[in-house]
């Protein structure tokens, strides 16, 4: 390859990555069943409107993440970015989803594991606040634009994957169960 030569970039279909998306309903309601969704089916739910509005913000974005490559796969490009600045409301509504939820699971008490603890959300709220702004900035360069939008979805992967671990994988091991999430989500990123 000549110096000063722009590096190419594989182009991939990405029209099917919506159904692949599709995957993180699955893998959350696996990680979310014994704390929360269970709850429902046994009578014994009691979340408050941070659970609920968190929960709301994650489903809508995941939906986008799944509608908005098969409205290209079906060339309904118009509607793709009549749907797509959805995304400006929803990624902010979802970062102060966040936000109010940790605020409201600290309950304003300090322990030893807060750092690490807000650690978690912090370093995924950078992850997919920076893969929204390439995939912005580059929205009329589909490979790219299409690989960003991807990585924004795989942050959902751990809160689901982590909780999964915990409870079957790795009972009473955090850190196994941090550990092979991370090597799993990292791995799919670097893949990209």
């Amino acid at each position: 390859m000549e110096p000063n030569t722009p590096t190419q970039v594989k182009n991939i279909a990405f029209d099917k990555s919506g159904y692949y998306s599709t995957i993180l309903i699955f893998l959350v309601l696996l990680g979310f069943w014994p704390t929360f969704f269970s709850k429902y089916i046994n009578g014994t739910a009691d979340f408050g409107a941070y659970f609920h509005f968190h929960g709301a913000m994650a489903t809508a974005w995941i939906g986008l993440l799944i509608i908005q490559p098969i409205l290209i796969r079906k060339k309904k490009r118009a509607l793709h970015i009549a749907v797509g600045r959805l995304s400006y409301v929803i990624l902010p509504l979802f970062f102060a989803s966040v936000i109010l939820l940790k605020h409201h699971t600290l309950g304003g008490v300090v322990t030893e594991t807060l750092g690490a603890s807000l650690w978690i959300q912090v370093k995924d709220l950078v992850i997919i606040g920076v893969m929204f702004t390439i995939a912005i900035v580059n929205r009329r360069n589909m490979p790219v634009h299409a690989r960003a939008m991807i990585a924004t979805g795989v942050v959902f992967i751990e809160p689901a994957l982590v909780r999964f671990f915990i409870n079957v994988v790795f009972p009473d091991n955090i850190p196994a169960a941090f550990g092979a999430t991370m090597l799993m989500e990292y791995g799919l990123m670097i893949g990209l």
